[in-house]
């Protein structure tokens, strides 16, 4: 464990069964859901005061709708 709480700055999060995402289709290791909840079991040892989510490319319509899927807790 850090001794001391970091910001994370570059996090990405998704669900290509919420949101579609075309450049993702057919690479099995990315075309997965990567959540809050997974993120927070791959860190589990690691105080995590901040994050800057980094907005990924889903299809125009999903946009704003995924924006405010990623700043809830899942």
């Amino acid at each position: 464990m850090t001794a001391f709480p970091i910001a994370d700055t570059h996090t990405h999060l998704w669900n290509p069964q919420r949101f579609r995402m075309h450049w993702i289709e057919g690479n099995a290791l990315l075309n997965q859901p990567y959540e809050l909840h997974d993120y927070n079991n791959h860190t589990p040892d690691i105080e995590i005061e901040a994050m800057v989510y980094v907005e990924v490319v889903v299809e125009p319509t999903y946009r704003l709708l995924k924006a405010q899927w990623a700043k809830r807790p899942s």
